[in-house]
């Protein structure tokens, strides 16, 4: 709609060029949009908590003010959105586990948004490829380069395993990295997305 009204009947003068910035379009999240979007579901992909002041809960289902999941929002007509699937995760190293239930990621305010709600641990990576649902897991707080990363109780989450993290709000993501590897399904890297912020 945006870009509609910008770029039509601009009287005794050219239109402007119109640029979409949104980061959204290309890559949804595992947050804000997530859960807001028809169709999207309001699921954060690993079963974390997202914090967004109470959005989420522990099963990782957004609170939508009683919307359905299945994209419709109940009471004003509109219809069901496309399924959308985030598409935007950044993975960092643990660092430390510096007491029950909490592992320090090196992950923070300079590599992920947080302005929509803080990531979302999907899943761990442990020594030799395996993946591991991060269910019971969440972000409970960002300093510049550390998440805190709450885990359940027995956990065996080790300093060297991987948390990938789903983002919240991914043009904030965006603008804090230059080149974004594009993978394929087995984490190859298959391309790269340049960004200008």
């Amino acid at each position: 709609m945006v870009v509609r009204e910008l770029a039509g009947g601009w009287e005794g003068a050219r239109a402007p060029v119109t640029v979409l910035r949104s980061g959204v379009y290309m890559a949804f999240d595992h947050g804000l949009y997530a859960g807001i979007a028809p169709g999207g579901g309001g699921q954060a992909d690993g079963g974390g908590q997202a914090d967004r002041g109470g959005q989420a809960d522990r099963g990782g289902q957004a609170d939508r003010g009683g919307q359905a999941g299945d994209g419709e929002r109940p009471g004003d007509g509109t219809p069901p959105g496309p399924a959308l699937e985030p598409a935007l995760e950044l993975w960092a190293h643990v660092l430390s586990r510096p007491e029950p239930g909490l592992a320090l990621a090196c992950a923070g305010r300079r590599d992920v948004g947080f302005d929509a709600g803080l990531p979302v641990p999907l899943r761990f990576r442990k020594p030799g490829g395996q993946l591991v649902p991060a269910a019971g897991s969440h972000v409970s707080a960002l300093d510049d380069q550390h998440a805190y990363v709450r885990l359940p109780p027995g956990s065996d989450l080790a300093p060297g395993d991987l948390v990938c993290l789903g983002v919240s709000h991914p043009c904030t993501t965006f603008d804090k990295w230059r080149v974004i590897p594009v993978v394929d399904d087995g984490y190859h890297v298959i391309d790269a997305v340049h960004t200008f912020f």
